[in-house]
């Protein structure tokens, strides 16, 4: 799977292959607002509070999890999975030159990683999606370490 941008504000289409999984589409831009369509269900992701420290995860217009960034560069990822189990996840950039983004899980393992390429002609990033390790609802955890990864970018090179 990869994650290919499809403007400079931050929307990206969900790729696997060539087939398109989703599109996430960003509000506007520097928004912390997205949507996208994922297998029939509505995807929406919006700022809990003025500082947007923390995010909140809608599925078909009910709350469903959060992310939140810490002090120590992680974004910290807590959803209820299509089973109805809570799952948390953290997203952390690692490496400085040729830096990678790892998702893992509660038991800090890895679970997917995130390979940045820099795209010119949008200015932003395109990603490769390495999965380390299959779980329920992979395709929406791809979504939301796709908008966690460009939202660390973000406040890390703002600190």
């Amino acid at each position: 799977m990869r994650i290919e941008s499809t403007s400079g504000k931050g929307s990206f289409k969900l790729l696997d292959g060539n087939k398109v999984i989703s599109d996430v589409v960003y509000e506007n831009w520097y928004s912390s607002k997205a949507s996208s369509r994922l297998k029939g269900n509505l995807i929406e992701i919006k700022p809990a509070n003025f500082w947007r420290t923390k995010i909140l995860i809608f599925r078909n217009k009910r709350e469903v999890g959060s992310m939140e960034f810490n002090w120590r560069g992680r974004m910290q990822i807590k959803i209820r999975d299509s089973e109805k189990r809570q799952r948390e996840f953290s997203v952390k950039y690692n490496g400085v030159f040729k830096g990678k983004f790892d998702v893992y899980d509660e038991k800090q393992e890895v679970v997917l990683r995130l390979i940045p390429a820099f795209n010119w002609k949008r200015f932003s990033y395109n990603y490769d999606i390495e999965t380390i390790k299959q779980i329920n609802d992979m395709e929406e955890l791809c979504i939301l370490s796709g908008f966690a990864s460009g939202y660390l970018l973000a406040m890390l090179s703002a600190a």
